[in-house]
């Protein structure tokens, strides 16, 4: 029952990642994906986190 939780888990925690990878490429559409630096990763979430539907874990 641990291994079919941790990889459904796993599965879900990836999927969000490509998910917010998508969201960040799209922010910056006139921009390579390792073109964007430190402080343009920070702003996007922290826009992020400004977004009422967005919930705390």
């Amino acid at each position: 029952m641990e291994k079919l939780y941790e990889s459904i888990i796993k599965t879900l925690c990836d999927r969000l990642m490509v998910i917010r990878a998508e969201h960040g490429i799209a922010a910056y559409p006139d921009r390579r994906l390792v073109e964007p630096s430190r402080d343009d990763v920070d702003a996007y979430l922290a826009e992020l986190g400004r977004r009422p539907r967005l919930k705390d874990w």
